[in-house]
């Protein structure tokens, strides 16, 4: 189970691997974790219960997560060309528990009426380009998946990204967190299992680029 000594490990890498490759960082804000009090004062305000997992990495590793990173070099783009996908030139981890407190996310979530797409669904992160990275709180478990809901999507539905937060993270960590964007995403999922899998041809050939493997 991951701890905030091996998240912390996993972004130092990630970071080290950017700047070798003339990348920039541009965000790197790891908060401290926040406590359960104030988990119970969101709960209490959205009348949910937040997932199990995303709570542990809140109470215990960080309440908020900002990096960022970009590579736009021209040895970069001739190098990634040898991948069979458009290669990422730049990633993502956000989350941030005070956000929850602020007008606009609640509204994502108190609207239905106007949104009917966000019914039973929780604002994770807002993506760059305006769609947004969401939990399915439907299903029964107190785990959630996470869907990704797109503004000008050429597919139907919200298509799952993650069975759980721990999961989402998790692979994010193995793949140098690619951006958070679909078009960066889709190369690295599972539809079969409705998750990023960092372990399939895509992903491989990505991390050995990127020096993750």
């Amino acid at each position: 189970m991951m701890n905030r000594d091996n998240f912390l490990e996993a972004l130092n890498i990630i970071k080290e691997r950017v700047l070798a490759e003339n990348g920039e960082i541009f965000d790197f804000e790891i908060g401290e974790p926040v406590s359960r009090e104030l988990i119970d004062e969101i709960e209490r305000k959205y009348g949910v219960p937040f997932p199990a997992d995303f709570v542990r990495f809140l109470t215990t590793i960080a309440g908020k997560v900002d990096i960022s990173w970009g590579i736009y070099t021209d040895d970069w783009f001739k190098r990634g060309q040898q991948l069979p996908f458009n290669c990422p030139d730049n990633g993502r981890l956000y989350w941030d528990a005070e956000q929850y407190f602020r007008d606009e996310i609640e509204w994502y979530t108190q609207n239905p009426r106007n949104l009917p797409f966000l019914h039973q669904k929780l604002l994770l992160s807002q993506v760059g380009n305006g769609d947004l990275i969401l939990f399915d709180l439907a299903p029964a478990e107190s785990k959630k998946p996470i869907v990704y809901c797109s503004h000008d999507a050429d597919y139907e539905g919200l298509p799952q990204v993650a069975a759980c937060f721990e999961n989402y993270v998790e692979s994010l960590l193995k793949l140098g967190l690619v951006g958070d964007d679909f078009y960066n995403l889709e190369p690295f999922l599972n539809y079969e299992t409705g998750s990023i899998d960092a372990e399939q041809p895509n992903a491989v050939a990505w991390r050995k680029l990127f020096g993750l493997m």
